[in-house]
Formats: C-alpha cells, sequence, structure tokens
C-alpha cells in the first residue's frame, strides 16, 4: 500500500505504524505525522517526516505538498 501513495498520513500508532512509516522513508516518501512517533530524535530526515497537530493540518499539508510534486 506504501509504493502506490504519494504522501502517508500516520496517526498515533504502535509498532504496526511504525513499520509503515519506515516503509515510506525507503521509497523516499514524505509522511505527515499526527499524535505519532517522534522520529526526529532517532535522525530521520526533516524532509521526510513532518509533525502536524491536528487532522486539518495533517490532509492540507498532504495536499499541499503533492500538488507541488506533481508534474
Amino acid at each position: 500500500m506504501i509504493s502506490t501513495n504519494l504522501r502517508i498520513i500516520a496517526i498515533a500508532g504502535s509498532y504496526g505504524t511504525l513499520t509503515e512509516m519506515a516503509y515510506a522513508f525507503d521509497l523516499g516518501k514524505k509522511v505527515f505525522g499526527l499524535k505519532s512517533w517522534d522520529l526526529e530524535k532517532v535522525g530521520v530526515p526533516k524532509s521526510l517526516y513532518v509533525p502536524v497537530k491536528t487532522p486539518r493540518e495533517a490532509v492540507d499539508r498532504a495536499i499541499e505538498e503533492a500538488r507541488r510534486n506533481t508534474p
């Protein structure tokens, strides 16, 4: 599922969510995290992981990013 998406929104979650996020990072996909893992402390680049505060912010930023990078 991750390989078919342009942007990923991760909401809270446990190890399964973390695994999906890792797949996304390996594929170079940007992840917007809502109340999710704190990955900045473990070296995930800011270009791939964006913490957000609300569901609306997650959706808006994912759409904005997709529009900006879609040919």
